[in-house]
């Protein structure tokens, strides 16, 4: 499975979900805003021109047989036709294969951050790779 989007469609959409949420929860959505912005400012957070892998996933009964490769080239392919000039992601730092996978690929680490979830402290890495032009 492979989740990906450009920063064109993340702005385009950030507007809609803002209102839906609004819509949902009501003043609900006012009190938890401070963690929504927080959420925000880590993961996910894409400058112009780049291109989010979101989620990549592969059975375990399929690993080891270049599947993972694969989608994260059918990413980078995406990301070029989309006009990104750069490609990024976030992986937690503790998942020391997915990293090497991704260095091997080409990728760097841009930066750390930690993101609060349910009480957890959650640490990533931002990997990141330019693209090649046309």
């Amino acid at each position: 499975m492979l989740l990906s989007y450009s920063w064109r469609s993340k702005h385009k959409e950030e507007g809609k979900t803002g209102w839906l949420m609004l819509k949902v929860l009501g003043f609900d959505f006012l009190k938890r805003l401070p963690a929504f912005i927080s959420a925000r400012s880590g993961g996910g957070k894409l400058e112009e021109d780049d291109y989010y892998i979101s989620n990549v996933a592969v059975y375990p009964e399929f690993r080891g047989k270049k599947i993972g490769k694969a989608l994260m080239l059918k990413a980078e392919k995406l990301a070029g036709e989309s006009g990104a000039k750069r490609i990024a992601l976030d992986v937690e730092r503790d998942n020391e294969i997915a990293i090497a996978v991704y260095k091997k690929l080409g990728y760097t680490i841009e930066r750390e951050h930690e993101m609060e979830l349910a009480g957890e402290r959650y640490g990533f890495y931002r990997m990141v790779k330019p693209l090649k032009g046309p």
